[in-house]
């Protein structure tokens, strides 16, 4: 390198951002996008299929949630991958992460005009697509911009904007978009909103590798599962992952039937409950979500507080296995969601400790790690119906995920780069 030129590094690129100027950008980016993603998911997208396909209703809902899934899980190492090559004044994430919000704002507002279940099922595939085109540059940008000291705090922040635009979707937007097109506009304009204060707050720094390193980022996505599949700390990050997500969402998938069939509680009852179960984890998990990824900051002990977290969640399904009532069931969900929070957190920033090259291919290794996070939802569903249906009842499935997160804990202290 010529004399007098200062190389491009993670110090030099933040050292004139105001304190917090990252977190607060990040923040304000995942709250805009799943204000989106839940208000549809969660409201909107039911509704609208079962008015316009009452008779298929279930089985055309399931299609179109899964295609989204599957579509979502084979994009993102790509849009990484794009995102990690991208040269240009506006840094590697940020063209990304505007195509990605303009694109929703183009799709959410037509979901409101389309006539049939397909063509609302398409467009909603459309959205997911594109938020997500917003949200995987933004998780590689925390690598490129924040030090591995603070990381956890960072994926705290993340978490808790996750929380908060969830929350406000699918209590507040979502019944907007059912009643007048603000709903669908509120939600299309959300994440532009997010991204340009994003821009704003850390003056889009998120350039390319110095030129020399540059040719080691030309990889394809064959060379990437192959560097990957012979990197052991990620391949157990990976594990421990897939492992805790599928121990949370065959849970999560079967709430309304757990409160009705297996505590016997009537249909209205049973709604309003899992309802409730719902807002207890979320509500619970909302601080330790800080909590978490700042004890693992200061520690730096992140292997063994992710391991510690994930055994407190399959500890804390030992209530539901031994006693069988609403109350009992209440204690769980927020004993479960205080350690989910934490895990969230500490263990996102443990997956930014084990890649490949570091920041230079950020983007497409925490693309391929979040694959680890989105397929066992596809296939939790599928596990639950067989674990119900081989056993004849909710018992055995709370079983599963115990061992299930049990086996996360197992995993995750397989990792030996770090601490």
């Amino acid at each position: 390198m010529p004399s007098g030129v200062e190389p491009i590094t993670q110090a030099s690129r933040t050292a004139r951002l105001a304190p917090g100027a990252v977190p607060a950008g990040l923040f304000l980016v995942y709250a805009a996008v799943f204000v989106g993603l839940a208000a549809v998911s969660v409201v909107y997208l039911p509704r609208r299929v079962a008015e316009l396909a009452p008779d298929d209703k279930l089985g055309l809902l399931a299609l179109v949630t899964t295609a989204s899934s599957l579509v979502v899980m084979l994009a993102q190492p790509i849009i990484g991958m794009l995102s990690d090559r991208t040269r240009g004044s506006l840094g590697r994430r940020l063209p990304w992460m505007i195509a990605g919000a303009v694109s929703a704002g183009v799709l959410l507002p037509s979901m409101g005009l389309a006539g049939g279940a397909i063509a609302i099922g398409l467009l909603w595939v459309g959205v997911e697509l594109s938020l997500n085109v917003v949200l995987a540059p933004a998780a590689a940008a925390t690598v490129d911009l924040v030090p591995e000291r603070r990381r956890g705090l960072v994926a705290g922040v993340t978490g808790a904007g996750f929380l908060a635009g969830s929350a406000l979707g699918a209590s507040v937007v979502g019944g907007m978009m059912l009643s007048t097109a603000l709903g669908l506009w509120t939600a299309a304009v959300l994440p532009l909103l997010g991204v340009a204060a994003f821009a704003v707050l850390t003056r889009a720094r998120t350039p390319a590798p110095p030129s020399a390193a540059r040719a080691r980022v030309r990889a394809g996505f064959a060379t990437a599962v192959r560097e990957l599949s012979a990197r052991p700390d990620f391949a157990w990050a990976f594990l421990s992952r897939a492992l805790v997500t599928l121990a949370h969402s065959v849970l999560v998938t079967y709430l309304l039937y757990i409160a009705e069939d297996h505590l016997g509680l009537a249909a209205d009852e049973a709604d309003a409950f899992a309802g409730l179960l719902v807002a207890v984890i979320l509500a619970a998990s909302l601080p330790t979500l800080l909590l978490g990824g700042i004890l693992s900051d200061r520690t730096g002990r992140r292997r063994g507080v992710v391991a510690a977290t994930t055994l407190a969640m399959a500890a804390s399904l030992i209530i539901p296995l031994t006693l069988r009532d609403a109350s009992a069931m209440l204690v769980f969900a927020a004993v479960f969601g205080l350690a989910y929070g934490a895990y969230t957190s500490s263990a996102k920033a443990l997956n930014t400790l084990v890649l490949s090259d570091g920041e230079r291919r950020a983007g497409r290794d925490l693309g391929v790690l979040n694959i680890a996070a989105i397929l066992p939802q596809v296939v939790a569903p599928g596990v639950a119906w067989l674990v119900v249906s081989a056993t004849g009842g909710y018992g055995a499935l709370f079983a599963v995920s115990l061992v299930l997160a049990a086996l996360g804990a197992v995993a995750i202290l397989r990792v030996r780069s770090v601490r």
